[in-house]
């Protein structure tokens, strides 16, 4: 079965599932944090930050403008989440050729391909939760914009996730194909 299926690339087994609930949990919580907060926010809020992380541009407080970042955050959570259902329309480079692999050697690479989608759509949540939190902190004079180091970590980890993934699915279904050739 795959949900058994273990790729040396998850050094420690977690359930895609438990990685889709997670990211779920984080917008929720997003959500929630904005919720409490709208009321306490002044007018205008920081709508845009510069590569110092220090605020550049304001907006009249407004619950769309608020709340866009989340907005982004759950239309980006349900998208990926869509991609994670159907692998197969994922753009990577392996997409193409494992269909031409015996289902149960494509379901595998296509394991692959979700846990990547799944470990994406955590950090991707965890960057637009730090930029609401952020934003929320910097509108009431808690903080003076956003921290480069977290962002910066945040953009490495997705690169990182994306490549070294990508990479290990396209390696892992030419290997397939080469072995189902010989056979």
């Amino acid at each position: 079965m795959i949900e058994d299926f273990h790729h040396p690339l998850e050094p420690f087994h977690v359930p895609n599932w438990v990685f889709l609930v997670l990211a779920w949990v984080i917008v929720a919580g997003t959500i929630a944090f904005t919720w409490l907060a709208y009321p306490a926010l002044p007018n205008p809020i920081p709508t845009h930050f510069n590569l110092a992380g220090t605020p550049d541009d304001f907006s009249p407080k407004g619950f769309w403008v608020v709340f866009f970042p989340v907005l982004i955050q759950i239309v980006l959570t349900a998208g990926l989440s869509i991609v994670y259902r159907y692998p197969k329309y994922s753009n990577i480079p392996t997409s193409m050729f494992v269909e031409l692999l015996k289902p149960e050697a494509r379901q595998k690479v296509y394991w692959v391909i979700q846990h990547m989608m799944a470990v994406l759509i955590v950090v991707m949540n965890g960057l637009f939760a730090y930029l609401q939190i952020a934003i929320v902190q910097t509108s009431l004079g808690d903080v003076h914009g956003l921290n480069g180091w977290i962002m910066g970590g945040f953009m490495a980890l997705i690169f990182l996730v994306t490549i070294v993934y990508s990479v290990a699915a396209t390696k892992y279904a030419h290997r397939l194909i080469t072995e189902h050739r010989t056979t």
